[in-house]
């Protein structure tokens, strides 16, 4: 490797040749880097979800705990719960769904035989509310 010049125009086939060759070999360097990247990569992965695994159970116990508690209370308490330790509270997320149907789109708008262009086509938006518990820890 780095046996032919790479500052001058090649001047033959035998040249090109090992300039090929040359290029050959480093695809195969960066291949085994790489390859030693990703393994490491996922080795660091693999340790790190081993220790975290614990930590996120736990976070799921507690978590459901505390929902189960602010439910409980949540008539004497209200909706938001502020503590020492942080905040909990119920928070209202619409869930929202489109047609994307291009039929069932222009039945909904005013000209059923409206051609589809950006300015005439209408999403069908359904809205429904739903509740997500939201723990904020300070």
């Amino acid at each position: 490797m780095g046996s032919t010049p790479t500052d001058t125009a090649i001047r033959d086939a035998d040249e090109a040749s090992r300039v090929l060759a040359e290029i050959g070999e480093i695809n195969r360097g960066l291949a085994r880097i790489t390859t030693e990247l990703v393994g490491g990569i996922t080795a660091l992965r693999t340790a790190a979800d081993t220790r975290a695994a614990p930590l996120a159970a736990r976070k799921e116990r507690l978590s459901s705990q505390l929902e189960q508690w602010a439910r409980a209370e949540r008539a004497r308490l209200g909706p938001t719960i502020i503590l020492p330790a942080g905040r909990l509270e119920w928070r209202t997320v619409p869930m929202i769904g489109r047609i994307n149907d291009h039929g069932a789109v222009f039945t909904h708008s005013k000209s059923p035989s409206a051609k589809p262009t950006a300015k005439n086509i209408i999403c069908k938006t359904i809205a429904d509310a739903r509740e997500v518990f939201v723990i904020a820890p300070s």
